[in-house]
């Protein structure tokens, strides 16, 4: 958050608290908001940019949302088209940079439809998925659904396509964000898009969503086994290799400090949880939030979201998620 909307949040926390007749806990949680609102404004997510990664990859991003394109003999293949607007908007991108937006594959990472939505604007010839993601999209709301495309192919477990003269490796992530998950690797690009894992120089928002923490640390590790020289997230920017250990890295040491916070304050020696003592929950956030603002303080978003990542590792901890 720049200095501007700190000041500017500080002043309406502090109006809010002077105001006569006001609901100050309702003003107060709307302060909250507008900062995790802000969290969002940063050149990584907000407009759009196509950004070339190697002779044949390309990104592009549409507000928060991200993508890969990868140019082959046969035509593109695209991951994940998010929603109509971002479809759209990348298909002229494709156009205003001399790229005939000739779509052979869309390829699925999930099911999730903040992902699935709005591929009928890349008119693609073939649609690839997990073999589960009709059976989740069929138990969505069929509003929810009706702009996903479904699939022409769908896989399981690790597979390697080869298309138009470029390899590319589907990874299989079972269980860490969807029982559906497949990262995108590309060995002779050396990059690597996997989707809803880690955010780079970023804190998660709400602290990690629909996270099942035991497959979602091993598929982390997995991934850093791999061999590539650039990370794309789905969400906010790119980097290096570094910067991908850096930010699995954070979400090792949140896990390990959640479980430290809870072994050390979780439960009294009468079996009472903390949740029911002031003193030892505020305890365990402390042991864990000092542990994180000293390595990760700087990062975009802690201010933020570091509550509620707080909260998620706690909950994932206590309940075995």
């Amino acid at each position: 958050m720049t200095l501007r909307k700190r000041s500017a949040t500080a002043l309406a926390i502090a109006t809010a608290l002077l105001c006569s007749g006001c609901d100050l806990n309702k003003s107060v949680l709307s302060q909250a908001l507008r900062g995790f609102v802000a969290y969002f404004d940063t050149p990584a997510s907000v407009g759009s940019e196509l950004t070339r990664l190697s002779d044949r990859v390309w990104t592009y991003h549409w507000y928060f949302d991200r993508t890969l394109i990868v140019q082959t003999d046969a035509g593109l293949v695209v991951v994940d088209p998010f929603n109509p607007h971002m479809a759209t908007h990348l298909r002229q991108a494709l156009v205003d940079a001399g790229i005939e937006p000739d779509v052979h594959t869309l390829l699925y990472t999930h099911y999730h439809v903040d992902h699935t939505r709005g591929g009928a604007a890349l008119a693609p010839r073939n649609v690839v998925c997990h073999v589960r993601c009709d059976e989740f999209l069929d138990e969505l709301p069929a509003e929810d659904t009706a702009d996903v495309l479904r699939p022409t192919r769908t896989l399981e477990g690790d597979q390697r396509l080869e298309i138009g003269g470029v390899r590319i490796d589907l990874v299989a992530l079972p269980k860490s964000h969807t029982d559906t998950m497949y990262a995108v690797h590309l060995p002779d690009e050396g990059v690597l898009f996997a989707a809803d894992t880690v955010g780079l120089g970023v804190m998660l928002p709400a602290g990690g969503v629909s996270i099942y923490m035991p497959a979602y640390l091993a598929a982390l590790d997995r991934l850093q086994g791999l061999d590539f020289e650039v990370f794309v997230s789905s969400h906010f920017g790119w980097g290096d290799k570094a910067a991908y250990v850096e930010a699995a890295d954070l979400q090792r040491d949140g896990y390990r400090w959640a479980r430290e916070a809870l072994a050390r304050y979780g439960t009294d020696e009468r079996g009472i949880s903390m949740t029911y003592d002031e003193d030892r929950f505020l305890a365990a956030f402390s042991y864990f939030y000092d542990r994180m603002k000293e390595k990760y303080g700087d990062w975009h978003g802690f201010d933020a979201m570091i509550l509620s990542t707080f909260t998620n590792q706690i909950v994932a901890v206590t309940v075995g998620n």
